[in-house]
């Protein structure tokens, strides 16, 4: 199996209650970055759990997608 250390993150999703130093991962000796907000499968994920984040992603692909129908009838 191979992993790619550009596409690999880690996300803590409930900070407060784990101790200020966070676990290290790594893969093949690379360390493994934590992260408050990633991109996965066209969703965000982050930390807080807040849905904000996603909410405003999907309103824009949306207002993308509804300008593009107009502009074919314009």
């Amino acid at each position: 199996m191979l992993f790619s250390m550009l596409k690999s993150q880690s996300v803590c999703a409930n900070r407060s209650r784990i101790s200020a130093t966070l676990p290290h991962f790594s893969i093949g000796g690379n360390h493994i970055a934590f992260v408050d907000e990633w991109h996965h499968l066209g969703h965000i994920i982050t930390t807080n759990r807040d849905d904000k984040a996603e909410i405003i992603s999907k309103r824009n692909k949306k207002c993308g997608q509804i300008n593009n129908v107009f502009v074919l009838f314009w």
